[in-house]
This record gives structure tokens, C-alpha cells and sequence, in this order.
């Protein structure tokens, strides 16, 4: 799914990586080794030997894990570039054009005649200037959350109030319609603003 965002987003995208001759080479002997141990289980196993032999450490793993392994040096044996995007990463059209290998103009032809699908936010295609800024943290293992928008309050602003509904367990998205205070201007209206907030809200929470 790619962005076209005047909103800003943080998303981790590996930039590909196109193996040498010998990386190649490398990448087939221990992917067909490899391969004998794929298990159809949801854990696996594998222990990690330090160069020089002296000691181990063995790791259990989810096995999906493993067998993405294989495949990336499957991938990686034949000669192909390979990179890793999370399943919710969106991206820009220069950002998704750069990953395919392909200019962008041509791929702004594709998404216009519906050959791939896509979602945009905004109404500009250059110019970007956000009209909203998002950014959350979340501790996995406390749930302790922290929350900040930016272009939606005089200055940026970090929501406390919406922070706290989340820890109680409250409805977060109308502590933070009461808690954002976005205007009109000549980039976009302060009710669009609320809904682009609430909703980069809804899609942290259901990330994290």
C-alpha cells in the first residue's frame, strides 16, 4: 500500500541489498543446508556458534522466522536484491518507485489507472508540507505510551489526556478530538486535520 503523504509518518524500510559473486555463492551452500531443517512447527531451535568454535548459544525462534532465512538467501542465491518492509509500512510514490526499480512518474501511471492499489492522504502531489505531524512510543512490556502531534495546536503537543485514556482503557480517539485544537488555513481545514489525527492514532495503537 503506498502513501502520497502530506502526513508524516516513521516506518523502518531496509534499503535493498544487491549481493556480490561471492555472497551469492555463499547464499546457495547455506540455504540448500538450511533447508533440511525448515519445521512446520511455530518454534525452532538453532544454536549460534562464535567464530573460533569456543562456546554456544542456543536461541529458539519463531520457525516463520527461519524459513524468511531461507528464503532470503534463496533470493539472494539466485542474484536478486532483497530487502524486509513491514506488512503496514506505507509508503511515498518516490519511496515505493525506488524499491521497485522503476521511475516514479511511471508508477504515479500505474496507481492512476488502477493497476495497483493504493491509498493517498493529502491534496497535493508535491509540496508536501505536513498538515499533520504524528509520533508514538510504546513500551511493549509496561504498555506505557507516549503520544505528540504536531500542525494540529499552536505548537506541537504532546497528549497527555489521550495518553492517560489509553492506560485507563478509555475510548482514546475522543479524549484526543478534545484534547487537538487544528485550524483552518489555505492547506487544509481543521475538521480534516481531526480525522487524519484520529486516525494515524487508531493505526499506532493497532500496530503497536
Amino acid at each position: 500500500m503506498f502513501w502520497e503523504s502530506e502526513v508524516m509518518s516513521a516506518i523502518t524500510v531496509l534499503e535493498p541489498v544487491a549481493p556480490t559473486e561471492h555472497e551469492s555463492q555463499l547464499a546457495e551452500k547455506s540455504s540448500r543446508t538450511l533447508s533440511y531443517y525448515v519445521q512446520d512447527a511455530e518454534e525452532q531451535t538453532i544454536r549460534v556458534v562464535p567464530k573460533g568454535g569456543k562456546g554456544e548459544e542456543v536461541v529458539t525462534i519463531p520457525a516463520i522466522a527461519f524459513r524468511l532465512l531461507v528464503n532470503i538467501l534463496t533470493q539472494m542465491a539466485q542474484g536478486n536484491a532483497v530487502t524486509l518492509i513491514p506488512v503496514h509500512a506505507e509508503l511515498t510514490t518516490q519511496e515505493a518507485a525506488d524499491l521497485l526499480n522503476v521511475s516514479r512518474p511511471f508508477l504515479v501511471k500505474l496507481l492512476e489507472e488502477g493497476e495497483i492499489p493504493y491509498r493517498k492522504v493529502g491534496t497535493r502531489r508535491a509540496q508536501a508540507i505536513s498538515k499533520v505531524c504524528f509520533a508514538g512510543l510504546r513500551n511493549r512490556e509496561s504498555g506505557e505510551t507516549r503520544i505528540a502531534f504536531g500542525s494540529v495546536a499552536p505548537v506541537p503537543l504532546r497528549c497527555v489526556r489521550t495518553e492517560m485514556a489509553i492506560d485507563e482503557r478509555r475510548n482514546p480517539a475522543e479524549t484526543l478530538t478534545v484534547e487537538l485544537s487544528p485550524i483552518d488555513d489555505l492547506r487544509s481545514t481543521k475538521e480534516y486535520r481531526g480525522r487524519v489525527a484520529v486516525n494515524l492514532l487508531l493505526q499506532f495503537l493497532d500496530a503497536a
